[in-house]
């Protein structure tokens, strides 16, 4: 199983289990609990894997046809998504991508591009734009941020990076997640890093004009299903960095599943200072391939004032 398989996998599990949440507990009862049960196993195992910090080197990106991309979809939603790739193609110069990619690689990057071309505003011009990713487990979709940092702009230098705290996970061909990261990195472009490290121990040169993060952990229970040690549950204290690295007029862009985790990331973001919201929106986004499997997503976006 390849790194894109992989984290494939872990959002259809992350959805099952949060659908199971759903139909087992009702509106009332709440299986965090039960969860936590995880913790010292996760504890244990991300020291393992930390402290090893495996490393296989650089892995070989794949390329597959692109021919009947969204053979997934009928009817109007598959004319749709083929409209919307060849709309972003075309503006964000996506060929070099679309021919040295997986389907699914490429997909990811077309559904990241999508989100940040729809609900974020285009990086104000200038000879530099710094963006941080965070949580970019193996970064499938670097050249995604890069294209919407450097809008348009080829002359554009770039400081795009994404962080991980969890990068030494080993997937089946026995590359590591953070060995696929820096290949993917590299694919994007000059100026696109990656950073195995937490976050909240991370700082820039320069104040980001774009700070994304795909379905970070509002949530303790989300978390711990993904293998997290428990200590590392500390909402508030990453929002409060990342609007902490924005410039003035900076955004952040957040995805979340489900509507529990887009109220609990409002009641978080009330109490952070120097940001006002933009936009809130469900979000129903078809290219990608397991869109079933994730029935909620929400795109929240807030501007540093």
């Amino acid at each position: 199983m390849g790194a894109s398989q992989a984290a494939f996998v872990a959002v259809a599990g992350f959805a099952a289990a949060l659908l199971a949440r759903r139909a087992l507990a009702g509106r009332t009862a709440d299986l965090t609990a039960l969860a936590t049960l995880r913790a010292p196993l996760n504890r244990v195992a991300f020291a393992a894997r930390s402290r090893l910090g495996w490393t296989r080197g650089a892995p070989r990106l794949e390329n597959e046809q692109k021919y009947e991309l969204f053979d997934y979809l009928e009817g109007d939603d598959r004319r749709s998504a083929e409209a919307t790739e060849a709309d972003l193609r075309a503006r964000y110069a996506l060929e070099l991508l679309a021919a040295r990619s997986t389907r699914r690689a490429y997909r990811e990057n077309l559904y990241v591009l999508s989100t940040l071309d729809r609900f974020a505003a285009p990086p104000e011009r200038g000879a530099r734009v710094t963006a941080i990713d965070v949580g970019s487990k193996d970064f499938v979709y670097a050249a995604a941020i890069a294209a919407f940092a450097r809008g348009g702009d080829e002359g554009r230098t770039l400081d795009v990076t994404g962080v991980e705290i969890d990068g030494h996970v080993v997937y089946r061909d026995l590359y590591s997640r953070a060995d696929y990261a820096r290949a993917y990195a590299a694919q994007a472009g000059s100026g696109v890093h990656v950073r195995i490290a937490d976050f909240l121990e991370f700082s820039t040169a320069e104040p980001a004009a774009l700070i994304t993060m795909f379905f970070p952990f509002v949530t303790r229970f989300a978390l711990l299903q993904w293998g997290l040690p428990a200590r590392d549950y500390q909402p508030a204290a990453l929002l409060a960095h990342a609007a902490s690295l924005l410039a003035p007029g900076g955004q952040l862009v957040i995805a979340s599943h489900t509507h529990e985790e887009r109220d609990a990331l409002a009641a978080l973001m009330a109490d952070v200072s120097g940001l006002q919201r933009t936009a809130s929106s469900a979000q129903d986004s078809k290219l990608v391939d397991y869109w079933q499997d994730v029935p909620e997503r929400w795109i929240s976006v807030y501007v540093r004032t």
